[in-house]
């Protein structure tokens, strides 16, 4: 069975890299923890993440990322399915990768 969760908590390592090395589980008011965003918080930590590198000349890169999954806002995981999380993350590890 594959553990959809690990996803969850992937995206959260990956955010708080974006934010900075001395940020916790829970930041940011929950904001930042894999429960969260499992529950249906995955794009709003990812766009929390992805807002501290937007104006580095990344923009353009970063609206089309957030814009080809906002219609996942507020979908818990099991809604969204293994194959459309695997993918969705793949593609936010690949764009952290260029922003950082």
């Amino acid at each position: 069975m594959k553990n959809i969760h690990q996803f969850a908590i992937y995206i959260e390592h990956m955010v708080r890299q974006l934010l900075g090395g001395d940020i916790q589980r829970y930041a940011l008011g929950g904001l930042v923890d894999a429960d969260f965003i499992e529950a249906g918080g995955m794009v709003t930590t990812m766009a929390l993440g992805l807002s501290t590198r937007y104006w580095h000349n990344h923009k353009e890169i970063i609206d089309r990322f957030l814009g080809s999954i906002i219609e996942l806002n507020g979908k818990r995981f099991e809604e969204i399915g293994f194959e459309r999380i695997e993918q969705v993350y793949n593609e936010f590890h690949r764009l952290v990768d260029v922003v950082m």
